[in-house]
């Protein structure tokens, strides 16, 4: 049986979060023609602020969390 609160908890991870990323940027470019010029840059805009924030959410996460050491209690 899957753990309904460990799922909910994946949604907080930044590697999901830059998976969404890409698989948003991929929809767009397979589907780029289909939108007018104003869309178009306005969703580029878009999709670049997204991304650079992700990116750079992703490294403070992982610098913090491998320059703070802290201790994890096992729970079984």
């Amino acid at each position: 049986m899957v753990n309904t609160w460990y799922l909910i908890t994946l949604f907080g991870e930044p590697e999901i979060w830059l998976m969404i990323t890409g698989i948003v940027i991929l929809f767009y470019l397979l589907l780029r023609g289909r939108f007018s010029k104003e869309t178009r840059d306005s969703v580029k805009k878009g999709i670049v602020i997204f991304a650079v924030s992700l990116w750079l959410i992703l490294g403070v996460t992982f610098l913090l969390k491998y320059s703070i050491p802290a201790e994890r209690p096992c729970i079984p």
